[in-house]
């Protein structure tokens, strides 16, 4: 990685437990492309070199040609995912990780610099998207400087969410705007369906990040 700027390493988060599709989620095909796929290539461009975060298997992966960084704790949820990705992306020499949820196929082409442009001037800084006055968590920009009052703060209890974390750091807000929503989110075949008659027609203007 580059030296003398501020390098992010993208996580994608596939380690959902997917209940409400009855299958794994992140293998489900969009437009024939599985979502984990989608959301890959969608934030390769927007960062320095991405990760999945996700347990079992990794060969299931081969096809988004990333490493597979499994948790420490299994089902331990985003959080252990995010400090296992600033723990990976720390000992690689980068300054941010920014995480993406892959179950979120349509989140912003340019999601990375906008909320890297909110913490312009304070290099410990994080930032959290926003879209119709939802935040959400699991779309940041944490610093890797971060990764070990992470893991004591986890250490002190097991009732420990993103959004707490993102509190306690006092993330800034950056708010998005798009039709869809570009946090929309796939939890139930009938999410997933509508997905369907949004993806050709973005596919088409480029904005899924699939060519």
């Amino acid at each position: 990685m580059g030296e003398g700027r501020r390098t992010i390493v993208g996580v994608v988060l596939a380690g959902g437990k997917s209940s409400r599709m009855g299958t794994e989620k992140s293998l489900l095909p969009l437009g024939g492309v599985p979502l984990v796929e989608r959301a890959t290539a969608r934030l390769r461009p927007q960062v320095d070199e991405v990760i999945l975060s996700a347990n079992g298997n990794p060969d299931r992966f081969r096809n988004c040609a990333a490493p597979v960084v499994p948790d420490r704790v299994p089902d331990g949820g985003p959080l252990v995912g995010l400090l296992d990705g600033l723990k990976w992306a720390r000992a690689a020499g980068a300054t941010f990780v920014l995480t993406v949820a892959c179950d979120t196929p349509f989140f912003p082409t340019d999601l990375a610099s906008r909320l890297l442009q909110s913490i312009a001037n304070d290099p410990l800084g994080t930032a959290v998207a926003r879209s119709e006055g939802h935040h959400h968590y699991t779309f940041a920009l944490h610093a890797t400087a971060h990764a070990d009052e992470l893991e004591e703060w986890l250490g002190r209890s097991e009732r420990r969410s993103l959004r707490g974390w993102l509190e306690r750091q006092r993330a800034e807000s950056v708010d998005f705007e798009g039709t869809p929503d570009p946090f929309f989110n796939i939890n139930t075949p009938m999410d997933l369906a509508l997905a369907e008659t949004w993806a050709g027609a973005l596919d088409e203007q480029g904005r899924t990040g699939i060519r």
